[in-house]
């Protein structure tokens, strides 16, 4: 079972979504000659390349993901729910939506 969320985003996606949900710039930008110069030959293979997992076996089973998007998740994790907090986040009212329904 492949343990990632329903979504893959970007690299710049994400640091666009830190940076909303943190109300500061996203700054997690770095030309790839300056992190190949910093990591030699493993730049390429564990900082640059890139990877779409999905959680096949999750979704084939009916899982639900308590939080489906990275913003909700990221509120969650960091604790930046806003005003109306049920409203931000998917799920936020039901624990049971992380129970994987049984199809026959």
């Amino acid at each position: 079972v492949n343990a990632v969320a329903p979504q893959a985003v970007s690299n710049h996606a994400f640091a666009e979504t830190l940076g909303r949900v943190l109300h500061r710039p996203a700054v997690l930008r770095a030309p790839a000659s300056a992190v190949r110069l910093v990591a030699g030959e493993l730049a390429d293979e564990l900082i640059l390349a890139s990877q779409l997992a999905r959680p096949v076996r999750l979704e084939d089973v009916g899982f639900s993901f308590e939080f489906p998007t990275l913003e909700a998740t990221l509120r969650h994790e960091l604790g930046r729910y806003g005003r109306n907090r049920a409203s931000e986040v998917p799920g936020f009212l039901s624990r049971a939506a992380v129970q994987p329904s049984h199809r026959h």
